[in-house]
């Protein structure tokens, strides 16, 4: 089997759950834009229940309040950008290994069901944009993950195909839309421990997958390669 770095020309990554966990920001700042744009208060099950599309489309869809969809949505996007370093957990171990991998030329892209400016607004506060070639978000798209959709578009704007290409995530739906195409996938649990079973390569922490990238790794067999 060839190893690990001259089978990976790009690298699809996942953003909530796997770079950063903006979930508790998303939550914050989706549950004041209700309360004072729409008077309602909305529990975890409720915001739960509401996920799927992006930020501004859940406020288009779920307002009961249509004068105050804009403002919803601008109001959301003002909380997320002025406490996300409050709520936001990411590893500065993360954050290296990024740099490393874009210093020695791996292609790398992201594939998110987030919306495309919250995601410009977490990059941007990360301070990691210029290491991505392309982002795919939950407004560029019509089915969201697991269907593999995201996975595609990223592809063909990369001009790699999916067995040249890894997708790092943290869920089932990353792992199944990876799964659709045929691309390997690694699934983390630094974040939140993944709870579903399947042919992937599971990685618990930063430094193993920095570990990976950096020697001579090859896939365990029965992964597809």
């Amino acid at each position: 089997m060839e190893s690990f770095s001259s089978l990976t020309k790009a690298i699809l990554w996942d953003f909530d759950g796997t770079i950063a966990d903006t979930f508790p920001l998303v939550f914050f700042s989706l549950r004041q834009s209700f309360l004072y744009g729409d008077g309602r208060f909305l529990t975890d099950e409720d915001m739960a229940n509401m996920f799927g599309p992006p930020e501004d489309e859940i406020i288009r869809r779920y307002f009961y309040n249509r004068d105050a969809v804009d403002w919803g949505i601008e109001f959301y996007h003002r909380l997320y950008g002025d406490y996300h370093e409050v709520f936001t957990v990411y590893h500065k171990r993360l954050h290296n290994l990024l740099e490393n991998l874009y210093e020695k030329g791996c292609v790398q892209g992201i594939v998110t069901g987030k919306g495309r400016r919250s995601l410009a607004l977490s990059l941007e506060h990360l301070g990691i944009t210029g290491y991505f070639s392309t982002a795919v978000t939950g407004n560029d798209i019509l089915l969201p993950k697991p269907h593999p959709e995201s996975l595609l578009a990223a592809l063909y704007k990369l001009g790699v195909s999916p067995e040249e290409a890894i997708m790092i995530g943290d869920s089932e739906a990353d792992y199944l839309a990876a799964q659709a195409l045929g691309m390997r996938c690694i699934v983390v649990g630094w974040y939140r421990i993944p709870s579903f079973s399947g042919n992937y390569l599971a990685i618990q922490d930063v430094e193993s997958l920095a570990n990976l990238f950096t020697h001579n790794y090859r896939f365990p067999p029965g992964l597809p390669h």
